[in-house]
């Protein structure tokens, strides 16, 4: 069932948002959910999120080694959590992560949508964001 790949599902989400939302609501939304889905099956999620699992500087490289990863990393997820902020449609990693999910087989009723409380994204990052990733030299 879904994208695994695997029989040996080592994480329950893999978790898509944008750099670009509001960190103290995705932080708020996500420490909500958590909390309740910890009550509801006597443990807490295990996730792959990349602001804590991936880093938030990527340069050129990392972001080529990330993209290459993410098949992988999807593969031992069992679900997918959406973290609907303002700007997640407009991310193009966020669309491409949806579109790897839904290539490799994943199933729209295993993404679960956890909408973010409105508000302003996130200021703009100071140094540039890795907007463009450039196939083998």
């Amino acid at each position: 069932r879904g994208a695994r790949l695997s029989a040996e599902v080592e994480l329950d989400y893999y978790v898509v948002h944008s750099w670009l939302d509001d960190p103290a609501s995705k932080r708020a939304a996500l420490q909500a959910w958590a909390l309740a889905y910890a009550r509801d099956r006597g443990r807490p999620p295990r996730v792959w999120l990349d602001a804590v699992c991936a880093g938030a500087e990527l340069d050129a490289a990392d972001a080529r080694s990330h993209l290459a990863h993410m098949p992988v990393r999807l593969a031992r997820c069992g679900r997918l959590l959406l973290l609907l902020g303002p700007t997640v449609a407009d991310r193009l990693w966020c669309v491409m992560e949806l579109f790897a999910w839904r290539t490799m087989g994943g199933l729209v009723e295993d993404i679960e949508v956890l909408p973010l409380p409105e508000g302003a994204p996130a200021p703009a990052p100071a140094a540039p964001v890795v907007s463009h990733v450039s196939g083998p030299a």
